[in-house]
């Protein structure tokens, strides 16, 4: 199976209900505390290209669905927020660094590239994300590894 057929699993229905249900068993719990205290003391200290960025990000959740990842090419990221390479690489760190996403590559044989998989720590939070990604794994079988900045 090549990289792109394991990324069409994230779109088969079935896999995603099961999904949900599985997330719903384990007592996962979408972290939101107080997002605009949150916001305020995060955002108001981040670049402008990483805002824009992880709101760019953020349009793609689907909270119905426990969907806090997203997986735009670099080159869809730079058709659709006008960033150029150089400000994504440096949001992307920076938004990391903040612990707002954690950054997962699906590892590939044939090319050195690699499709990206962000995770919204804002929504998951750092105790339930093993769990998260676990299940992510074992129902989509797709295999992530941990990109090393």
């Amino acid at each position: 199976m090549n990289q792109d057929e394991m990324f069409r699993t994230f779109f088969n229905k079935t896999r995603n209900e099961i999904f949900e249900l599985e997330l719903r068993k384990t007592g996962f719990v979408v972290c939101l505390k107080n997002k605009t205290k949150w916001r305020n003391e995060i955002l108001r200290n981040l670049s402008s290209h990483s805002v824009k960025l992880y709101f760019y990000f953020e349009k793609f959740i689907n909270k119905f669905k426990a969907r806090y990842y997203c997986f735009p090419s670099w080159k869809t990221i730079r058709m659709e927020t006008n960033l150029s390479v150089c400000g994504i690489s440096s949001a992307l760190k920076e938004l990391e660094i903040n612990k707002l996403i954690k950054i997962y590559k699906c590892g590939n044989k044939t090319t050195r590239y690699s499709k990206s998989v962000y995770f919204l720590m804002e929504y998951i939070g750092e105790l339930q994300f093993l769990n998260y990604l676990n299940l992510l794994v074992q129902i989509f079988k797709v295999p992530l590894n941990l990109k090393q900045m």
